[in-house]
């Protein structure tokens, strides 16, 4: 995983020019919020799949997604893509993995955007 790999730089400029010239601390605070959502995410996904429960996993992860895409975290997003197509086919065994694939996306994808707005 390559530093361009984690975000979307089209996206983040654009989500820096709404902001205006507190552009940087409102897109930290919102990285920030986010990452701190997706871990809240990751447990309530890990209970569901523990549960078996497929198909609140993928809502989970298609709205985290969502979330990941419209900051510009393009690395968690396709993670979230990944296990929400996994959860969708009902692949439960897998979960787990996809999960954990989108938590090794997050700290990288903060680090960066904390490197890219400072």
């Amino acid at each position: 995983m390559t530093a361009d790999d984690l975000l979307d730089m089209r996206i983040v400029r654009e989500n820096m020019t709404v902001w205006g010239s507190d552009a940087a601390r409102e897109m930290l605070a919102l990285a920030d919020g986010f990452a701190a959502d997706a871990r809240r995410a990751a447990a309530r996904m890990r209970a569901l799949a523990a549960n078996g429960d497929a198909a609140l996993v993928a809502e989970e992860a298609h709205r985290l997604k969502g979330a990941a895409a419209s900051l510009g975290a393009a690395k968690v997003a396709s993670e979230c893509f990944a296990l929400e197509q996994r959860a969708r086919e009902g692949r439960v065994a897998d979960l787990a993995r996809h999960i954990d694939g989108v938590l090794a996306a997050l700290e990288p994808t903060c680090a960066r955007f904390r490197s890219v707005l400072r």
